[in-house]
């Protein structure tokens, strides 16, 4: 009976946020012991069976890396505030540990790397003798996570190249969450899974998502989201479904050529602008696409377009694309292969719409016919300075055949006007 209530007495008093809290800090302070840095935190509180409570959770470095601009970064992970929610249910039969809610507050996590090599793996590789261990396997699943100011970045300090002056540099990353929502979250053998309610984030380069959601599983060489909507500063896009394919997570610092996506788009608005963060050297191109569907495989550098109906909001070109675009971003080394209907315009709308995608052109038709709207059925094929067209024009007018062959349109030493013509246009 004495023993009974001692042990009563123990489990009573382990319910206390200060007896736990010291006992944490006793077994902190022998963690500390097998890693290059140490472990703090203000508070602890454990419910057995229910909730974990901790507060002001700090991982420290010893040795840190240091960034471009000289800060050190000896804070690998902090959080103001995690806490959970669980069950012994939770425990399963395959050693996945199930969560019923999870919330992070006012966070931060750094990857950063230098010639020494990688933080996280120097932190908890105290020792120079390296021990060979079973690899940790981690599965885990939550019904509900809430993640509210959480900054993660990427330092890449192997290299002499410093940041990047525009977009994003995927070796360098610096990307807080404001608000993430997710819910039936799994990760299991490298696999992340589930359905993002919403997210609010930027990036250190100025890119900035307003709300972003969709049913999302991301893999070591391939991430796909279904029923997307993003929403950032300048576009509004929504997708059955965007996947991109890639080697690995360096493929991102190429993504114009390594980058292999695919995309069906409805009822969208995707300004040039978006883009240019992810492929900066677009950053020239002016031209916002209102795309009433269209179907996209493949990098940027060589994509082929599917059902592009679209109307470009600056010029007031529109019409439907399908056929293959190559060698972006140069504008002089841009190839078309297209199959083009409905084409509707103006000739001073067509001349905008072409400065868009290639600003350095010298290119002004508002003289021929002005006012008239052409439609153009037919095929273009070649670059801009070398441009084969062939199809049917209708106008109020009437309506000719043509194949022409247009040169120069890039050429700033030339008048556009000069740009040459073959002879074969037939009325009809």
């Amino acid at each position: 009976m004495v023993t009974a209530s001692v042990l009563f007495a123990c489990w009573i008093l382990l319910q206390t946020p200060a007896v736990q809290t010291f006992a944490a800090r006793k077994a902190v302070e022998a963690l500390g012991d097998a890693l290059n840095g140490c472990v703090e935190f203000s508070k602890i509180h454990l419910k057995p069976f229910s909730a974990l409570v901790l507060n002001d959770v700090v991982l420290i470095d010893n040795a840190p890396v240091t960034d471009w601009n000289g800060e050190r970064l000896d804070t690998v992970a902090k959080a103001r505030s995690i806490v959970t929610t669980f069950s012994l249910k939770g425990l399963r039969n395959d050693g996945t540990l199930h969560i019923k809610r999870l919330s992070v507050n006012d966070g931060m996590f750094v990857l950063a790397k230098d010639e020494r090599g990688g933080n996280i793996g120097r932190l908890f590789n105290k020792s120079e003798e390296k021990k060979e261990s079973a690899p940790l396997t981690i599965r885990l699943d939550a019904d509900r996570v809430r993640v509210k100011n959480f900054r993660f970045r990427l330092v890449n300090k192997t290299g002499t190249s410093p940041l990047k002056e525009y977009g994003i540099d995927w070796k360098n990353l610096d990307v807080t969450a404001h608000d993430l929502q997710v819910q039936n979250l799994s990760y299991s053998d490298g696999r992340t899974a589930g359905t993002v309610k919403n997210l609010s984030a930027s990036e250190r380069s100025g890119y900035e998502i307003l709300a972003m959601s969709g049913k999302t599983t991301v893999g070591k060489d391939r991430t796909s989201i279904r029923n997307l909507h993003i929403l950032d500063k300048w576009s509004d896009i929504s997708m059955t479904e965007y996947a991109m394919e890639y080697a690995g997570v360096s493929s991102f610092s190429n993504y114009i050529e390594e980058v292999v996506m695919t995309g069906n788009i409805f009822n969208s608005r995707v300004d040039f602008k978006s883009i240019s963060y992810f492929a900066p050297a677009l950053v020239k191109m002016k031209s916002v696409i209102n795309l009433r569907k269209a179907d996209l495989n493949g990098p940027v550098k060589d994509m082929y377009i599917r059902n592009f109906d679209f109307h470009e909001t600056y010029s007031g070109v529109s019409g439907s694309i399908d056929g293959r675009l190559s060698g972006l971003p140069s504008a002089s080394g841009m190839l078309l292969d297209f199959r083009l209907d409905n084409l509707a315009f103006t000739t001073d709308e067509l001349g905008t719409f072409i400065r868009g995608f290639a600003p350095g052109a010298s290119i002004d038709l508002s003289k021929f016919a002005p006012g008239t709207r052409f439609t153009f059925n037919g095929n273009a094929n070649g670059t801009l300075n070398r441009l084969k067209v062939k199809g049917n024009i209708t106008s109020s007018l009437g309506a000719l055949t043509a194949d022409a062959y247009i040169r120069d349109i890039l050429t700033k030493e030339r008048p556009s006007d000069w740009a040459e013509m073959s002879p074969p246009e037939t009325l009809t």
